[in-house]
């Protein structure tokens, strides 16, 4: 079994090239999963959360996924461009970290 790799809100946020607080802004939206809650009770503030960098990496590859149908289906707006470098850069950083 491989070991889970577990990431803070500020290395999601490096992943996803945006800041931390839209990592929660995205969670709140349902874009990106709940963190998992390590210490601390669940409705409270504090305490430590990570995320599963797999599901990270799943949130990417879906996004990347519903860009690629958006451009086939003749979307050419300059926001789904944004999102697509977006996309790749972080990509790019990842495997550079790795």
């Amino acid at each position: 079994m491989a070991a889970t790799a577990w990431l803070r809100a500020g290395e999601v946020a490096r992943l996803l090239n945006v800041h931390r607080s839209t990592v929660y802004r995205l969670v709140s939206r349902g874009v990106l999963p709940p963190p998992v809650r390590l210490s601390g009770s669940y409705g409270q503030s504090g305490g430590i959360v990570r995320w599963r960098e797999s599901e990270i990496d799943q949130v990417g590859q879906r996004l990347v996924e519903e860009r690629d149908a958006a451009f086939a289906n003749g979307a050419t707006s300059a926001k789904v461009e944004q999102r697509r470098v977006a996309a790749r850069r972080s990509r790019q950083r990842a495997r550079a970290e790795t």
